[in-house]
């Protein structure tokens, strides 16, 4: 018989070692406080987005994450309002529903700010790959693109262009196409 005056049958050895020490009503108790409390529980099971957010902390403050040298060993944190026990909801109210299942969060448009209003987005994975930090980005005529892009509009293979901007060429003689035999030879 439990404190709350249910009944459940469980093994003697479990109940004498501590293994039970209720009807279950604890953990029912449990999982209605969590849902109340952020309102992003289904079963008891998290919301993507609650798992994101909890995420998010983890990667910048616990250094058993996988992941904490890229973001908090780095310097990168959670806003004071996110980061907070029931930062959750305050974290939802600025991002909203994940879109798909497709989407992420990113730190967008400063990759190396930190997570807080106005730098955070929900990401597709090509979203997320442009927004890398090891990026080389182009710029011509007022338009910013990746080599690959230079290089699918105009025809220049994607490797000389990295190997000219290597080399210190500007961002317009990078996609520069080889136009003679002589340019050829002194082209990298």
């Amino acid at each position: 018989r439990c404190d709350c005056g249910g009944e459940k049958v469980v093994n003697e050895s479990n109940m004498l070692a501590g293994k039970v020490g209720s009807c279950g009503c604890f953990r029912n108790e449990r999982i209605r406080e969590t849902c109340v409390t952020h309102g992003h529980a289904a079963r008891g099971n998290p919301s993507a987005e609650y798992m994101v957010w909890a995420g998010m902390k983890a990667r910048c403050y616990d250094p058993s994450s996988a992941s904490y040298c890229y973001y908090g060993g780095r310097g990168i944190e959670v806003c004071a309002e996110w980061a907070s026990a029931d930062g959750f909801q305050a974290f939802f109210a600025h991002v909203g529903p994940r879109p798909s299942p497709a989407h992420s969060i990113d730190r967008w448009p400063d990759n190396d700010g930190n997570y807080e209003p106005g730098n955070v987005r929900w990401a597709t994975a090509k979203e997320q790959s442009d927004n890398r930090r090891s990026n080389v980005w182009l710029t011509i005529d007022g338009e910013t693109l990746r080599p690959e892009e230079w290089s699918r509009r105009t025809g220049v293979p994607v490797e000389r262009i990295r190997q000219r901007r290597r080399h210190g060429w500007t961002d317009e003689r990078c996609v520069e196409p080889v136009s003679s035999r002589s340019e050829r030879s002194a082209d990298v």
